[in-house]
């Protein structure tokens, strides 16, 4: 036998793998506690929704695309800008309150005008730039279930016109004959 090989005894043997066991429960705790760390670190910030933001902390918000974090710099969103906030809220389209010079936000209120941003497919194409003429065959194109909804909202608008243009016609008649 090798002279630097000392043969161990079962009990020594025992003791020796326990010592080992024990060094690596110590070392794993460590691991799980820099893990802990590293965890409450790269926490989310998680505001309540009537917390005041200001609108550079409310850019971070998941609802608008951003990031929050609590112990690291926070990602802004990609999409929705200082400026668009600011110009809802100059639009009154976003509630909003200034206790000092800063503007301030909360996560319901954005919450509120998202809601009020969102677009009704159906309206899509009815935009105000459109010709009358383009108008109208857009509503009269066939679009399953919702074209009989669209063949009543036709009528009362062409009533609602003709009255318009009677009170307009007498109107003028009693002002030529006034």
């Amino acid at each position: 036998m090798n002279d630097n090989i000392k043969e161990l005894t079962i009990e020594e043997l025992q003791a020796e793998i326990e010592k080992t066991l024990q060094e690596d429960a110590e070392l794993l705790e460590r691991h799980q506690a820099t893990i802990a760390e590293f965890a409450r670190f790269l926490e989310e910030d998680d505001p309540h929704e009537d917390e005041p933001l200001r609108i550079e902390d409310a850019l971070c918000l998941p609802e608008l695309g951003g990031k929050m974090m609590l112990n690291i710099p926070s990602t802004p969103s990609n999409t929705v800008t200082k400026g668009m906030v600011r110009e809802a809220i100059h639009r009154g389209q976003l509630a909003a309150f200034r206790p000092n010079k800063n503007l301030f936000v909360t996560r319901r209120y954005l919450k509120e005008w998202i809601e009020s941003c969102r677009v009704d497919v159906t309206n899509l194409n009815s935009g105000s730039s459109l010709k009358p003429e383009t108008r109208t065959a857009q509503l009269n194109r066939p679009s399953g279930p919702s074209n009989s909804l669209m063949k009543i909202r036709d009528a009362s608008l062409g009533r609602a016109q003709d009255l318009a243009r009677a009170k307009v016609l007498k109107l003028r008649n009693t002002l030529r004959n006034g």
